[in-house]
């Protein structure tokens, strides 16, 4: 009967078809007894098929069953089969260039035995680390192999990466496959046997077998912790971890705080490893300082009205996350950031480094420029090198972990090639060496310093050639540092610090009154210099800004980070970048302009006040719509932590404004210190409830001081969405880091 209403085999639908007669209605039978037998044949059905989907490791939770409903209602148009599997990946997939990196790893092994004894287990332990992170089902190890990690196994074996120089052995392509299986099968149903054991745990017991193989392992492009993510900090062993090894597995001081206190490859100990991460809903901060030579001076005298703005005990750099510079900018950076040296610290260094870098002896400025046609510059590079080096060490690199690492700072230099083209030097592993390289590099200003070599990079020159002000090259590395974050560029604060601009002049169509200054050298002197200007590109910048103004009176849904611009206008001619003896001049000319952009400082400090505090909805569950409308409990907290100097002086400088938070426009009961405000920890953590009938809706979040403006926290406006994907709530099959989050 049923064959005759479709067109399907019934078999290929149904595993077995089963006829039951029940008795007859009977008065002296109740209904119970009646369906006894069917309700035992159910019982009994029942328990075939779960013991069926333990066999099949298919037995699914209520909570995973959900999640494989919506996901399946997602697939019902698509031509190809649901894969369980590949759909529990859908929100933690495989790295997309996971071959890259397993061929990278394997590079690195010189023998056949090498690659059974140790290669092969650790690959097959990091598979683990992936595959079942916390909250994930444990699938048959056999079908998750096949699924997700053999034809990237088949694509490493192409690139001839099995084949050992010296070895009269050979390992085959198939046979490393099945090898890679086996081991990871026979690893996975070890660990699925140990109670409160979590994929991390094992991976590293798995790693600290091999502690002496790694001794000899270095690599730039790989973390070769979990042999999948792009490597950003370089510990004392000089082994290099990725943010998500560092959360895994470094120890949670802090909820943003993570020491490493040895090595998780070599176990060499690491004292005083200090990793600040960013609160996952707080939206960037840039400093952007442009070069200028000996002008550099400039940035950091407003840098020193800035933080006496802020009060606060605590280092101004420190309120960044992103620093970038060229030139003497990028000295800057990484004197501020990388050696953790207070401004004022840094502008006694400044002054005695240009007095060195722009020392000539026994010979003309001009005999200096007709040489430097020769020796392709003004200065021995000797002078810029020994300065660097007693600042920066020698043996230092960008990578390694610092004052940056422990306040949560990306730092970027800016450089040119030859061509020239912008090229960046990251303290977050963009391309590039040892820091002492660096910092001459962005500060080999063509014809004044040679340019300078690094080893399989090429030459370099200053970046002022193509981005002396760094703030385009910074928002677009932030773009890329937040790829899955549309609005992170645009949200971005940004604060830009020019080294001076050139008087206000008409132009002169006659040229000018010396014939010898019309020359063709001195004509691209000239056009070279104003090249090096970066008002120009701060003006793009403003520009750019102005026009998200616009957009925001019309468009409801973007977020839009502040802008601020500081800089001087030379009353005469620019001073010369090599000119060192006009810096007391420049540092009192800047300290002018600093009293007549009080305004706009304050405006800035307020803003930064602000963006101490960010918002997270509460992790035990994600709002659900009822009765039209989503309910919305969450907290701001705060990135300066209880008993700390800069959050005591904090709330010291809230309290006796009158700081007020402001949830739409109406401003929150309670003040900043009151028992509703602060944790049993002493953290900051203010309690907030709020509706919206959309996901989308944004909702604004701002914290007003007596006698300012209200200024939104970090992250505000947001929509409840976008805080649920920054904090990785609703993923039912765990997290990339390996965070287990709680859940109702």
């Amino acid at each position: 009967m049923l064959s005759n209403e479709t067109t399907m085999d019934v078999s290929e639908q149904f595993s077995d078809i089963q006829i039951l007669g029940l008795a007859s209605r009977n008065k002296n039978l109740s209904n119970k007894a009646r369906h006894r037998e069917l309700f035992e044949r159910l019982l009994n059905f029942s328990d075939q098929v779960r013991e069926a989907r333990i066999t099949a490791e298919v037995l699914f939770s209520a909570h995973h069953l959900t999640a494989f409903f919506h996901y399946a209602l997602r697939h019902v148009n698509s031509p190809v089969p649901f894969n369980f599997i590949s759909a529990s990946q859908s929100e933690n997939p495989v790295a997309s260039d996971l071959r890259d990196h397993l061929v990278d790893f394997l590079g690195k092994i010189r023998t056949p035995q090498k690659l059974l004894q140790f290669a092969i287990p650790v690959i097959a332990s990091s598979f683990i680390l992936n595959s079942y992170p916390p909250d994930m089902h444990f699938f048959n190890p056999a079908e998750v192999y096949c699924n997700s990690y053999k034809e990237i196994c088949r694509q490493v074996c192409r690139t001839g990466v099995l084949a050992h120089e010296g070895s009269t052995h050979l390992i085959l392509p198939s046979s490393f496959i099945r090898l890679l299986e086996v081991e990871f099968v026979k690893q996975a149903e070890a660990f699925a046997k140990l109670d409160n054991v979590s994929s991390a745990m094992w991976h590293l017991r798995m790693l600290s077998e091999f502690n002496r193989d790694w001794l000899t392992i270095r690599l730039e492009n790989t973390c070769l912790v979990c042999l999948s993510g792009r490597p950003r900090y370089c510990l004392p062993c000089k082994h290099i971890i990725c943010d998500n090894c560092v959360r895994r597995h470094g120890d949670k001081s802090d909820v943003w705080n993570f020491e490493i206190r040895q090595c998780f490859l070599c176990k060499t100990d690491t004292p005083g490893v200090n990793i600040q991460v960013r609160p996952p809903t707080a939206t960037a901060r840039l400093l952007s300082i442009d070069g200028g030579g000996a002008r550099g001076i400039i940035p950091l005298v407003f840098l020193q009205a800035l933080e006496e703005r802020i009060g606060l005990p605590y280092p101004v750099q420190g309120n960044f996350d992103f620093v970038f510079g060229t030139s003497s900018g990028g000295i800057i950076a990484l004197a501020l950031s990388h050696k953790g040296l207070s401004v004022e610290d840094c502008m006694d260094l400044f002054e005695r480094l240009a007095k060195r870098a722009f020392e000539l002896h026994y010979i003309s400025y001009f005999r200096a420029i007709l040489v430097s046609l020769f020796t392709d510059g003004i200065y021995p590079a000797r002078n810029i090198e020994r300065a660097l080096r007693d600042v920066f060490g020698s043996n230092e690199t960008i990578l390694d972990c610092s004052s940056a690492t422990a306040m949560g700072t990306k730092i970027g230099v800016v450089a040119s090639t030859m061509k020239p083209e912008p090229f960046l030097f990251t303290n977050y592993n963009g391309l590039g060496d040892r820091k002492g390289k660096n910092a001459r590099s962005t500060s080999a200003a063509p014809g004044i310093f040679t340019p300078k070599k690094i080893e399989d990079l090429g030459k370099f020159q200053d970046g002022g050639l193509t981005f002396n002000n760094p703030t385009k090259v910074g928002l677009a590395e932030i773009k890329d540092f937040f790829p899955n974050d549309l609005s992170a560029k645009r949200s971005t604060l940004k604060v830009s610090l020019g080294t001076g601009k050139a008087p206000e002049r008409e132009p002169e169509l006659h040229g000018s009154n010396s014939w010898w200054k019309d020359l063709w050298f001195f004509r691209l002197c000239r056009v070279l210099w104003s090249s090096m200007d970066g008002q120009e590109s701060s003006d793009a910048v403003y520009k750019k800004e102005a026009n998200s103004v616009e957009d925001l009176t019309t468009v409801t849904n973007k977020r839009r980070g502040e802008y601020f611009r500081f800089n001087i206008e030379f009353r005469s001619q620019q001073p010369r970048l090599d000119d060192s003896s006009k810096i007391p001049e420049m540092k009192a000319l800047a300290q002018g302009e600093v009293a007549l952009q009080l305004s706009q400082l304050d405006q800035l400090a307020h803003c930064l006040i602000a963006e101490f505090f960010v918002f997270e909805l509460e992790l035990e569950s994600v709002p659900r719509k009822e009765n039209g409308k989503y309910s919305c409990t969450g907290y701001i907290l705060c990135c300066h932590r209880a008993n700390s100097p800069a959050f005591n002086a904090l709330l010291r400088r809230l309290t006796g404004l009158s700081a007020a938070f402001l949830l739409r426009g109406r401003t929150l009961p309670g003040s900043v210190q009151d028992r509703s405000s602060l944790a049993r920890d002493g953290n900051f953590r203010k309690r907030v409830c709020f509706d919206v009938t959309s996901k989308e809706d944004l909702v604004s979040l701002q914290l007003q001081e007596r006698g300012s403006e209200p200024y939104h926290i970090s992250g505000s406006p947001f929509s409840v969405n976008w805080l649920i994907e920054a904090q990785g709530l609703g993923l039912p099959f765990g997290r990339r880091d390996g965070v287990k989050r709680k859940r109702k």
